[in-house]
């Protein structure tokens, strides 16, 4: 179905749901999915709080609406803050939700001290992974054959498409490898509810609280690999000596941490990170080929600048350095 006419079929869908008159039913930025989003008012709502809503389009066949509501539903007895369903559809793909605001985590950092958001945000992250994960018996392992999958958008879209290269049997053998140090890498820390995409556009800042979205691919991982997202995240950079400040009064703070070696919890931070930049490279440019989304390309330079600078750091991935350097050469992103 072309995409004004699921907007018509979502917009009379609402319609059919409210009680209310609705007003002004308007797209909104999507984000780096085929998830598209339109806030509307109801006319009738005093509050202004239940005035603004938001109708989601989300494919059946690409996006797991289901999952969202039964996430949105696990994270809300935890107390943390994520929007109200009102109503949904998983034959249709529509949902109903609250509106948490436009003032996104990476907005407020332009105007606001540093600490206060991020000491939210981090506060936030601690009540996810404080979920027992016995809560998440039937999510996904964050194993080695999710993160062959993960590191499979890189070598298809990044390397194969954005680079127009492919990889020599060697090449695949690298790859091959790092898969296995991050299968380890990751198997080694604590397992903890992962929302898999913790960053600053993905945090709301809502009446002094840290409102989450885009929390529907939950799986059970590596301590780490949300606090690397949120602390080297590709949409914003931070001077390392702030991170591993950040880092480490994490550490102190969470009882699975406090008494592992800095070195250790450091090597987990930085592989943790390492993957998923790649996987975000992937995504990027897959945004540009596949969906014309073209606005995630100046995001590209500052997750390269990670990838290049953790890859450097240890002997065992010098391999893997190497063939980044290759297409850091003939750079043309």
């Amino acid at each position: 179905m072309k995409i004004e006419c699921r907007s018509q079929q979502l917009f009379a869908w609402i319609v059919q749901q409210s009680s209310s008159k609705v007003l002004q039913f308007t797209a909104m930025g999507n984000d780096a999915s085929t998830r598209r989003y339109f806030r509307f008012e109801l006319a009738d709502a005093t509050l202004v709080s239940e005035r603004h809503m938001i109708a989601v389009d989300a494919p059946p066949e690409t996006e797991k609406n289901q999952r969202f509501v039964l996430v949105s539903k696990l994270l809300k007895q935890h107390g943390i803050l994520v929007p109200d369903i009102h109503a949904s559809d998983f034959d249709l793909g529509f949902l109903w939700i609250d509106d948490l605001g436009e003032l996104q985590l990476s907005e407020q950092l332009k105007d606001s001290p540093l600490n206060k958001p991020y000491a939210l945000a981090l506060q936030t992250l601690k009540k996810i992974q404080a979920i027992d994960t016995q809560q998440l018996e039937n999510f996904e392992s964050f194993d080695r054959t999710f993160i062959d999958r993960e590191l499979g958008i890189f070598q298809q879209w990044f390397i194969g498409k954005h680079c127009n290269s492919q990889a020599s049997i060697v090449e695949q053998q690298i790859w091959q490898d790092f898969v296995v140090v991050c299968a380890q890498n990751a198997t080694q820390q604590p397992q903890v509810a992962m929302h898999r995409d913790y960053h600053s556009r993905n945090l709301m800042l809502s009446e002094n609280q840290i409102g989450v979205i885009d929390f529907q691919d939950m799986v059970i991982g590596p301590i780490c690999y949300d606090l690397v997202s949120l602390l080297r995240d590709c949409y914003i950079a931070w001077p390392e000596k702030r991170v591993a400040t950040w880092l480490h009064d994490y550490a102190k703070e969470d009882p699975r941490l406090v008494d592992v070696k800095a070195e250790i919890l450091q090597r987990w931070f930085d592989i943790s990170g390492l993957q998923r930049h790649l996987k975000a490279l992937g995504i990027f440019a897959r945004q540009h080929y596949q969906h014309q989304n073209s606005s995630y390309l100046k995001d590209i330079p500052r997750t390269w600048d990670y990838v290049l600078q953790v890859s450097g750091k240890y002997p065992e991935l010098s391999d893997l350095h190497t063939l980044l350097t290759k297409y850091e050469a003939n750079r043309v992103f």
